[in-house]
């Protein structure tokens, strides 16, 4: 998961110079509707989540902003951090082991 969330950053950073992952997240929603909400969006198409909670990368020392014009997508922005694989493995821990994406009905569907 570490190598996943540095490419993640990598790719925000190419876009906006700016040192974040992207992550869809929402108060009012659960899980499942998160994810479908997003697949709905042509996006979340992996066959397996992780689950975290804003309050845990914000304790962490993570900036958590929602994406403007983009709901329910967030950015988890890396602050002091700094990219580093160190960072990628506090981030990676903060996340529970991965579960089936709930939005997908054939679970065979692309990982």
């Amino acid at each position: 998961m570490a190598n996943t969330l540095g490419m993640n950053a990598q790719t925000t950073f190419d876009a906006t110079d700016q040192w974040a992952v992207s992550a869809f997240a929402a108060t009012d929603r659960t899980l499942e509707e998160i994810a479908r909400d997003a697949h709905a969006q042509g996006r979340l198409n992996h066959s397996k989540v992780t689950v975290s909670t804003v309050g845990a990368f914000r304790q962490s020392g993570f900036r958590v902003e929602p994406t403007p014009d983009d709901y329910p997508h967030v950015d988890i922005f890396l602050m002091a951090h700094g990219p580093s694989q160190v960072t990628w493995e506090a981030m990676a821990a903060l996340f529970q082991a991965p579960v089936p994406n709930p939005a997908l009905s054939n679970q065979g569907e692309t990982d």
